[in-house]
């Protein structure tokens, strides 16, 4: 029997099957049973990351998400996270390339590490925006550079700046071939007025393909930092180094994300694929 206050503020006595159920103690066994024991992950920190920063981590054979606990960690710290039943569930079988944390790979000159005519630097160097897709298509974004739950846009990513930078280099050849055709052949003469409209369209195609490359480039690298924990340097003022390198540096920018996010001391690289990889390299893992 249980008391129940009633609306002058007296106690009552209440069955017990008012409550919907009997009530029953639980047994000496139940109680002394131990309750499960939640499976821990002891991780060395592979670089100082603020508290909340999703970490992948491979597992034996599983690749898992664990959150940095409150208060962040310093690089090289011990730490330890339970393992919830999501984590425990990750991807398994998948192998992984490692990428570093917490610092680039190597510095932005750093192009010609893998020699002269490298295709990572190839491609980067011919089209920056091609090579951008590339490392986009590696870190599963949208064309534009940016975080996207859709498959679709993850796929289309690099055909999209793939078609767009060909049209672009199409379009500036008819031109060139336009102007050309419309030169006097004496070099001493002034080129004619009607040369003028074609002149000012490939300007326009070129002042637009520069916009769009540095607007791709502006957010994959600002990505690329985020996800790795990678702070800025020391060569633009506090929140516009990301700006400066797409603008002004956007080869050698491109270049260095590409190294950054490959192994390429173990795996070739190639011009014209998605990745800039061949297929079966294995995913990224940082």
């Amino acid at each position: 029997m249980f008391s129940k206050e009633d609306s002058q503020g007296a106690y009552g006595q209440v069955a017990q099957m008012e409550m919907g159920a009997s009530l029953t103690a639980p047994s000496v066994e139940e109680m002394a049973k131990p309750a499960a024991a939640v499976p821990m992950i002891e991780i060395v920190a592979p670089a100082t990351l603020m508290e909340g920063y999703r970490l992948d981590t491979q597992v034996g054979d599983r690749v898992i998400t664990v959150a940095i606990p409150p208060g962040g960690v310093e690089k090289g710290q011990k730490f330890s996270v339970p393992m919830s039943p999501d984590s425990a569930s990750g991807s398994k079988g998948v192998q992984k390339s490692h990428v570093p944390v917490g610092h680039w790979k190597d510095g932005l000159c750093d192009c010609f590490r893998y020699g002269l005519f490298h295709a990572s630097l190839c491609t980067s160097c011919w089209c920056h925006a091609l090579a951008a897709g590339q490392v986009i298509t590696r870190l599963q974004l949208n064309w534009l550079g940016k975080t996207t739950d859709s498959s679709a846009e993850k796929a289309n990513a690099f055909p999209s700046l793939f078609t767009i930078s060909m049209v672009y280099f199409s379009l500036k050849l008819l031109l060139f071939f336009i102007i050309m055709g419309m030169m006097p052949e004496d070099p001493d003469q002034p080129a004619p007025d009607a040369v003028q409209p074609y002149a000012m369209m490939s300007d326009i195609i070129n002042y637009a393909y520069f916009f769009l490359s540095a607007v791709v480039i502006f957010n994959l690298r600002k990505f690329v930092r985020q996800k790795y924990a990678i702070p800025e340097g020391e060569r633009c003022p506090t929140g516009c180094e990301d700006g400066c390198m797409a603008m002004f540096c956007g080869c050698c920018s491109v270049a260095q994300m590409m190294r950054h996010t490959s192994e390429y001391e173990t795996y070739r690289a190639e011009c014209f694929s998605a990745s800039g990889l061949p297929d079966h390299v294995p995913a990224l893992i940082v």
